[in-house]
């Protein structure tokens, strides 16, 4: 559990920085605690207001730390940020990518 926190603090503390590396344990961690976030405030937004703005605000404000995250653990696996495109290819380039973060 301590692991997972320190991987999502590591977010902000590193949310501009795309240099360096990230380990797959790290950025997994990270993701991890990040979608839990993301589900509860769902949850809190949907039982108390019934929209998406709370879970939508939450998206905008950690596109940059995520974003970093997944360029550091690219650059981990030794492929360049580039590589980040291959998510708007329809269905196979976002598995590819997967496979590249793993």
């Amino acid at each position: 559990m301590n692991r997972i926190v320190a991987a999502y603090t590591s977010l902000f503390s590193n949310y501009a920085n795309t240099t360096g590396r990230m380990s797959r344990l790290n950025y997994w961690c990270a993701e991890l605690a990040h979608i839990v976030v993301w589900i509860l405030l769902g949850m809190v937004d949907g039982a108390l207001f019934q929209t998406a703005l709370i879970p939508g605000i939450y998206l905008l404000l950690m596109l940059f730390p995520i974003l970093a995250a997944t360029v550091r653990r690219l650059h981990d696996t030794g492929k360049g940020a580039a590589y980040l495109l291959l998510c708007f290819v329809p269905a196979l380039g976002v598995i590819i990518l997967f496979v590249f973060l793993c």
